[in-house]
């Protein structure tokens, strides 16, 4: 069996998607804002990332319409027609900062404090809000 090789066009998009999706963490708020269902009300908590492809699942936002059929081998399947999210672009979402409630880009500060290891001495990077300054992650370890 012959092992298909990986093209360089596919591994420049990995290396792109995971670059912007790094910014996002599962059950952050994020805000649609580009396409059709773009707005204040397309807000919703990131459920899945699919760095491979740079796109994100969000709960309740870009909702579709789907035909399922009924599975002969699991009979608690949901059949007819059936509403669920379809993913979304990396680059059509924006993160909504939970002190300010905007939605904002994301930035990086090193903590001054180091964390000693047994590798030596690390410095803990955390997101931070542009517009308000804030920090967006409150659990660290």
């Amino acid at each position: 069996m012959a092992i298909k090789k990986q093209s360089a066009a596919d591994r420049r998009l990995k290396v792109v998607s995971l670059r912007r999706i790094c910014k996002f963490k599962v059950n952050d708020k994020l805000r649609l804002m580009v396409g059709k269902n773009a707005g204040a009300t397309a807000i919703g908590d990131l459920m899945e990332i699919d760095s491979r492809r740079g796109r994100l699942l969000i709960k309740g936002v870009n909702m579709v319409t789907k035909h399922v059929r009924r599975d002969p081998n699991d009979p608690n399947t949901s059949t007819g027609i059936v509403k669920k999210e379809a993913s979304v672009h990396v680059s059509n979402v924006a993160l909504v900062c939970p002190k300010c409630m905007k939605p904002t880009k994301v930035g990086w500060k090193v903590l001054e404090t180091p964390i000693v290891t047994s590798k030596g001495r690390t410095y803990k990077k955390v997101r931070i809000c542009r517009s308000c300054k804030e920090r967006i992650d409150d659990n660290l370890e």
